[in-house]
């Protein structure tokens, strides 16, 4: 008879821990009973039942989670001020003013300006993507008898990507990179020879080029940061087509955000 009810007792647990469901407490107060299935990033996948359609609420709804083996876990825990700190550390996009940009194409070379938004992407920030406009304010050439005064104004763009190599929640970050310049180059003529076209006339050409990038930047406790950029690779297209090489150095000023 001990050994039916026993029996009898370890079905009816059984059952009762097959039916057994995890609980998610909402911020909004409401409690789901669900089946969960992982937690993944900023994410906790669920099921309704065994077995059906996943899907999924956001870590910033959830208050906690009550598993069915009576486990809790608080899921919005408040964060230390170290957990603060790198959180500031860590955020993923980043704007950059460059008020003094040296450039230089074969023989000219001169001063530009330009405005760059870099986006971080994963976890650990190693790997970001970036997105320059430049503009040249003050480039001239030089005044031999092929190149007479010519006034240069470059405009171009410059996407690429970036691997940035020192840890994230460091002040200092390094990166290094590869970019694609496109963008054109309009030259004026201030006197006429017999290579060269009337004065003040005008002639635009295509600007493509690949540079390799190195990045530095020093960082505020306010994600203020101040860094240089760097440049160089082989102008081409038309307007290389002399072996001209693009050379960029400037100074920048930037925030996290």
């Amino acid at each position: 008879m001990k050994q039916r009810i026993l029996l009898l007792l370890a079905i009816l647990f059984c059952s009762f821990a097959a039916q057994a469901q995890d609980n998610i407490f909402l911020k909004s107060g409401e409690v789901q009973e669900v089946y969960i299935k992982k937690i993944s990033g900023d994410m906790i996948y669920y099921s309704g039942k065994p077995g059906g359609p996943q899907r999924y609420f956001k870590k910033s709804a959830v208050e906690k989670i009550v598993y069915r083996n009576g486990r809790t876990v608080i899921v919005d825990k408040p964060l230390t001020k170290a957990g603060k700190r790198h959180a500031e550390r860590m955020r993923d996009n980043v704007l950059t003013l460059a008020p003094a940009h040296l450039l230089y194409f074969g023989a000219m070379n001169g001063l530009g300006i330009g405005l760059d938004y870099e986006r971080f992407f994963g976890e650990r920030h190693l790997l970001s993507v970036h997105v320059p406009v430049y503009i040249g304010v003050a480039t001239d050439q030089g005044t031999d008898e092929y190149e007479p005064f010519t006034d240069v104004v470059p405009f171009y763009t410059s996407p690429g990507i970036r691997l940035h190599v020192l840890k994230p929640s460091r002040k200092l970050d390094y990166a290094i990179g590869v970019s694609v310049v496109v963008g054109t180059v309009t030259q004026t003529y201030n006197r006429e020879n017999s290579y060269m076209p009337a004065p003040n006339v005008e002639q635009r050409f295509l600007l493509t080029a690949v540079t390799l990038d190195n990045d530095f930047c020093l960082f505020s406790k306010r994600n203020v940061g101040f860094g240089l950029h760097t440049a160089v690779g082989p102008v081409l297209g038309d307007f290389g087509d002399d072996g001209k090489w693009m050379v960029q150095i400037g100074f920048k000023i930037g925030r996290r955000f």
